[in-house]
């Protein structure tokens, strides 16, 4: 939820959760303790710019928000459901996003999300030329099921610290293995479905 866009707002949640600045992004730094310089890069400032509380005024700690239709694909040896740009599995309503990484340099796209096997891949790619951002830019994959928005719970919520990383300035991919059976993450048939990016 983004933080409202005017009145008091505060570091912690005296003025209540969506009014608070810890509230929206957490503890950067995991000290327990909080200032307005720990968030400077949730506004895509550098350290040492001069920051106030007006500057959060609607911010969120969303990197993306998106619908999307997952697609099954049945195979012997290797099923699939989910979101592949590159080979027309499914689609997205947006994958594009328009500011990533620290400092926001870059549009970085969406290339896949799916279930490859028991495998949940997540893939991001320059929209052109390179960009390396490295294991960063966002940190909570939610997805909702059978639904096109973010209300509730979401139905699936792996961290990035939990996936295994490949990069380079071509793109990424995060991976997670285990109980992923291929038609239960996005099931065995079209759905609509929403991720989150957080």
């Amino acid at each position: 939820m983004a933080i409202v866009a005017s009145g008091t707002i505060s570091l912690g949640t005296a003025a209540g959760t969506n009014r608070s600045i810890k509230g929206e992004f957490g503890d950067p730094n995991g000290d327990g303790t909080f200032t307005l310089d720990e968030y400077q890069s949730f506004l895509g400032q550098s350290s040492g710019d001069e920051i106030s509380f007006s500057d959060f005024y609607g911010a969120s700690a969303s990197v993306h928000t998106t619908a999307f239709v997952s697609v099954y694909q049945a195979s012997q040896y290797t099923p699939s459901s989910g979101f592949l740009e590159s080979g027309g599995q499914g689609s997205m309503t947006d994958n594009t996003i328009a500011s990533y990484g620290s400092g926001n340099q870059t549009t970085i796209k969406i290339t896949q999300l799916r279930n490859y096997a028991g495998t949940l891949i997540f893939g991001l790619e320059p929209s052109s030329g390179t960009y390396d951002a490295g294991n960063s830019g966002w940190t909570t994959l939610n997805v909702y099921y059978g639904q096109t928005d973010a209300s509730g719970s979401a139905d699936l919520s792996i961290s990035r610290g939990s996936m295994s990383y490949n990069g380079n300035s071509s793109g990424a991919t995060w991976s997670i293995n285990g109980s992923y059976a291929t038609g239960t993450v996005f099931g065995e048939s079209n759905t609509n479905n929403f991720l989150e990016l957080l």
